[in-house]
Protein backbone atom coordinates (compact mmCIF):
# COMPACT_ATOMS: atom_id res chain seq x y z
CA UNK A 1 0.00 0.00 0.00
CA UNK A 2 1.43 3.38 -1.00
CA UNK A 3 0.87 6.55 0.93
CA UNK A 4 0.77 9.85 -0.94
CA UNK A 5 1.58 13.17 0.64
CA UNK A 6 -1.18 15.63 -0.16
CA UNK A 7 -0.07 18.99 -1.46
CA UNK A 8 -1.16 21.98 0.53
CA UNK A 9 -2.89 24.82 -1.39
CA UNK A 10 0.23 26.97 -0.95
CA UNK A 11 2.50 24.32 -2.50
CA UNK A 12 0.00 23.43 -5.24
CA UNK A 13 -0.24 27.09 -6.23
CA UNK A 14 3.53 27.39 -6.50
CA UNK A 15 3.91 29.53 -3.39
CA UNK A 16 6.63 28.36 -1.07
CA UNK A 17 4.55 28.41 2.13
CA UNK A 18 7.59 27.98 4.37
CA UNK A 19 6.27 30.27 7.08
CA UNK A 20 4.09 28.67 9.69
CA UNK A 21 0.53 29.92 9.45
CA UNK A 22 0.02 30.33 13.17
CA UNK A 23 2.92 32.59 14.18
CA UNK A 24 4.59 33.91 11.00
CA UNK A 25 8.00 32.48 11.97
CA UNK A 26 10.03 30.64 9.34
CA UNK A 27 9.76 26.86 9.55
CA UNK A 28 13.07 25.28 10.49
CA UNK A 29 12.50 21.85 8.96
CA UNK A 30 11.98 22.52 5.23
CA UNK A 31 15.06 21.68 3.09
CA UNK A 32 15.77 24.06 0.27
CA UNK A 33 18.64 25.00 -2.05
CA UNK A 34 19.92 28.44 -1.11
CA UNK A 35 22.66 30.84 -2.07
CA UNK A 36 23.97 32.38 1.14
CA UNK A 37 26.61 34.91 2.15
CA UNK A 38 28.23 34.05 5.48
CA UNK A 39 29.54 37.20 7.19
CA UNK A 40 32.51 36.76 9.51
CA UNK A 41 34.17 39.49 11.51
CA UNK A 42 35.89 41.42 8.70
CA UNK A 43 35.30 38.86 5.91
CA UNK A 44 32.59 36.92 4.07
CA UNK A 45 32.07 33.94 1.77
CA UNK A 46 29.26 33.18 -0.66
CA UNK A 47 28.15 29.59 -1.25
CA UNK A 48 25.22 27.42 -2.33
CA UNK A 49 23.89 24.99 0.21
CA UNK A 50 21.00 22.54 0.42
CA UNK A 51 19.52 22.05 3.85
CA UNK A 52 17.09 23.31 6.40
CA UNK A 53 17.47 26.75 7.92
CA UNK A 54 18.06 25.12 11.29
CA UNK A 55 20.88 22.95 9.90
CA UNK A 56 22.52 25.96 8.24
CA UNK A 57 22.19 28.10 11.37
CA UNK A 58 23.54 25.40 13.70
CA UNK A 59 26.47 24.67 11.39
CA UNK A 60 27.62 28.25 10.84
CA UNK A 61 26.66 29.90 14.13
CA UNK A 62 28.52 27.22 16.09
CA UNK A 63 31.58 29.23 15.01
CA UNK A 64 31.77 32.36 17.21
CA UNK A 65 33.29 34.51 14.43
CA UNK A 66 30.13 34.21 12.26
CA UNK A 67 28.01 37.35 12.68
CA UNK A 68 25.23 36.81 10.13
CA UNK A 69 24.04 34.86 7.11
CA UNK A 70 22.45 36.76 4.22
CA UNK A 71 19.95 34.72 2.19
CA UNK A 72 20.70 35.81 -1.39
CA UNK A 73 18.60 33.29 -3.30
CA UNK A 74 16.23 30.43 -2.57
CA UNK A 75 15.12 31.71 0.80
CA UNK A 76 11.66 31.35 2.19
CA UNK A 77 8.72 33.44 1.06
CA UNK A 78 5.16 33.76 2.23
CA UNK A 79 2.59 35.59 0.16
CA UNK A 80 -1.06 36.40 0.65
CA UNK A 81 -3.49 38.93 -0.82
CA UNK A 82 -2.00 41.80 1.22
CA UNK A 83 1.78 41.34 1.27
CA UNK A 84 4.85 39.22 0.50
CA UNK A 85 7.28 38.33 3.31
CA UNK A 86 10.79 37.22 2.30
CA UNK A 87 13.47 35.87 4.61
CA UNK A 88 16.61 37.93 4.05
CA UNK A 89 18.99 37.23 6.94
CA UNK A 90 19.81 35.15 10.01
CA UNK A 91 21.92 37.01 12.54
CA UNK A 92 23.48 36.60 15.97
CA UNK A 93 22.37 38.80 18.87
CA UNK A 94 25.11 39.69 21.32
CA UNK A 95 24.85 38.89 25.04
CA UNK A 96 24.31 42.58 25.91
CA UNK A 97 21.33 42.90 23.55
CA UNK A 98 19.99 39.55 24.70
CA UNK A 99 20.05 40.69 28.31
CA UNK A 100 18.79 44.24 27.64
CA UNK A 101 15.75 43.09 25.66
CA UNK A 102 15.25 39.83 27.60
CA UNK A 103 15.60 37.69 24.46
CA UNK A 104 15.52 33.91 24.72
CA UNK A 105 16.79 33.25 21.16
CA UNK A 106 20.28 34.47 20.29
CA UNK A 107 19.82 33.78 16.56
CA UNK A 108 17.15 35.89 14.88
CA UNK A 109 15.52 35.78 11.45
CA UNK A 110 15.04 39.07 9.58
CA UNK A 111 12.60 39.38 6.74
CA UNK A 112 11.31 42.01 4.35
CA UNK A 113 7.58 42.72 4.16
CA UNK A 114 6.39 44.23 0.87
CA UNK A 115 2.75 45.23 0.49
CA UNK A 116 0.84 44.68 -2.73
CA UNK A 117 0.31 47.83 -4.84
CA UNK A 118 -3.30 48.36 -3.77
CA UNK A 119 -2.19 48.65 -0.11
CA UNK A 120 0.96 50.77 -0.60
CA UNK A 121 -0.90 54.00 0.27
CA UNK A 122 -2.05 52.51 3.61
CA UNK A 123 1.07 50.58 4.67
CA UNK A 124 4.82 51.07 4.30
CA UNK A 125 7.13 48.24 3.31
CA UNK A 126 9.37 47.31 6.22
CA UNK A 127 11.89 44.89 7.67
CA UNK A 128 11.04 42.85 10.77
CA UNK A 129 12.72 40.17 12.83
CA UNK A 130 11.74 37.37 15.15
CA UNK A 131 13.52 34.86 17.35
CA UNK A 132 14.66 31.80 15.44
CA UNK A 133 17.06 29.56 17.36
CA UNK A 134 19.06 29.37 20.56
CA UNK A 135 22.67 28.29 20.21
CA UNK A 136 24.77 27.99 23.36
Amino acid sequence: MQTHKAETPARASGKDGNFSADDGKPKKEDKTMMTIKVNFKGDSITTRINGTLEEVAKHYFSQPEVESIDILEGGQEYENEYFRRTLIKLYRVGPEEQKEYDLYYNIRAAYKVEYNPQYKDQYNDREESCGFLRIA
